[in-house]
């Protein structure tokens, strides 16, 4: 991606890409974790597409190796210039699983608001975290997703690959299986190829793209229970009125089977 140079009139290479999403071809900006040398072209893309969030998957150091620059102010309401832009940290939230920064963005005149999520404890090269820890902060990320948000989502791990492209791929089923019906398939593998044609090596490795597979599968699960549960509420004993309560419960269960310990589908087959 290129961002302008000081001069306003060349431009600057930074390493990141446009990635498409549920509601946008450009819903993403997946980039790579912000080094000493390119923080204040990171601040400057984030600037120039009007970007209001941040999504970090990657912890500062791990296993010994400097993985991301501390890209921001540490201490609240001590603004810090980073070029052209000045960043100040206005919040912080310690989480259970995750934590939310708030930040203060000056240019000029102008000042603007970036909400900044950081989900520690992933390592590189793998899938090895809770499921239900990265769903619950996709959730909240979504959940403060606003309809006049007019920048992309940021997206960084350390490459911007791999931890990054698993998370796109679970933010976009998630919208996905919340909005359209049991009946409609997934197509996993067809995003992730889409995913890679805009930025090489989205979802690293095996286990990443297999964690994706699980993800989803959990999502369809709670779906299904959720209807389920829909469909309880809406029969009334005291009556004694079914309103055809079996025959929704089958259509509801129509296009789910299991097989050998596996949830399959519409022929999409999820690990259990």
């Amino acid at each position: 991606m290129n961002i302008l140079s000081d001069d306003d009139e060349t431009n600057d290479f930074i390493n990141a890409n446009y990635i498409p999403g549920y509601s946008s071809v450009r819903e993403y900006i997946a980039t790579q974790g912000p080094l000493y040398s390119t923080i204040p072209d990171f601040w400057k893309m984030i600037w120039e597409q009007k970007c209001q969030m941040i999504i970090m998957l990657s912890d500062l150091t791990e296993g010994g190796k400097r993985k991301v620059d501390l890209y921001w102010p540490e201490n609240l309401n001590e603004p810090i210039n980073y070029g052209s832009v000045v960043v100040e940290m206005t919040n912080f939230s310690q989480l259970n699983t995750y934590i939310i920064r708030n930040f203060k963005l000056i240019k000029g005149e102008e000042t603007r608001k970036v909400i900044h999520f950081f989900l520690p404890g992933w390592p590189d090269y793998s899938a090895d975290i809770k499921f239900d820890d990265v769903l619950g902060f996709v959730k909240a990320v979504r959940q403060e997703v606003k309809p006049d948000n007019q920048g992309p989502i940021v997206v960084h791990c350390s490459a911007g690959v791999g931890r990054s492209g698993t998370f796109i791929a679970l933010d976009y089923f998630a919208q996905y299986v919340e909005k359209h019906s049991l009946d409609d398939s997934v197509d996993i593998f067809d995003f992730v190829l889409q995913m890679r044609k805009n930025r090489t090596r989205m979802v690293q490795v095996e286990t990443q793209y297999i964690f994706i597979y699980d993800g989803i599968n959990k999502l369809i699960q709670s779906k299904i229970k959720s209807e389920q549960e829909k469909l309880y509420e809406n029969v009334s004993t005291g009556n004694g009125v079914y309103e055809n309560f079996k025959q929704q419960e089958e259509k509801l269960y129509a296009n789910t089977d299991v097989k050998n310990d596996k949830y399959v589908y519409n022929n999409e087959a999820f690990a259990a």
